[in-house]
């Protein structure tokens, strides 16, 4: 009995270590989604599960400070990073000149328009692009707004899914 006691001690100081680590170190939170601006990928009500953000790749699904509301947070897809031109024209979406594939979108974006991102910016848009507050209201935001990279959906039950590092963002040949 008595090392029965210490063994389920040492797990839960294990488990208490699990916890505290993710908590802390890797800085996990969760999140709600309320609207539709990140239709289809993501619906309101799915639950998700956010990481720091230590590194940034296109194509990251992000939680931001919302420009727009002090103390709010948004959820966009990552489109640019610093030192990139960002060109949507005649609903096609190119970066540095390239042409970029986006099976995510719920549809095409009806308008136009060419940014520069400059360091210390980034560039966000919403796939649901035509009814989405981002990047193409706001113009090219402070990386440091970024609060979370989501990582894994957990509802609703149905769709529970990891969501990887550009898993849905690839380039057209």
């Amino acid at each position: 009995m008595f090392i029965f006691r210490i063994v389920r001690t040492i797990i839960g100081i294990l488990i208490i270590f699990g916890i505290g680590y993710l908590f802390g170190y890797k800085g996990v939170k969760f999140y709600y989604i309320t609207s539709d601006s990140m239709l289809p990928s993501l619906e309101p009500g799915d639950r998700l599960i956010g990481i720091k953000a230590n590194t940034l790749s296109r194509g990251d699904i992000l939680i931001l400070s919302d420009p727009d509301e002090p103390g709010a947070t948004v959820v966009k897809r990552l489109i640019a990073t610093e030192n990139s031109t960002v060109k949507i024209h005649e609903g096609t979406l190119r970066i540095n000149g390239e042409k970029i594939h986006e099976p995510y979108l719920k549809e095409n974006p009806k308008y136009n328009l060419t940014e520069e991102i400059f360091p210390g910016k980034i560039y966000v848009l919403g796939d649901n692009r035509n009814n989405s507050a981002d990047s193409h209201i706001w113009g090219p935001i402070p990386v440091d707004s970024v609060k979370s990279r989501i990582v894994f959906r957990y509802w609703p039950r149905s769709r529970i899914s990891p969501i990887g590092r550009n898993s849905l963002l690839r380039h057209i040949p």
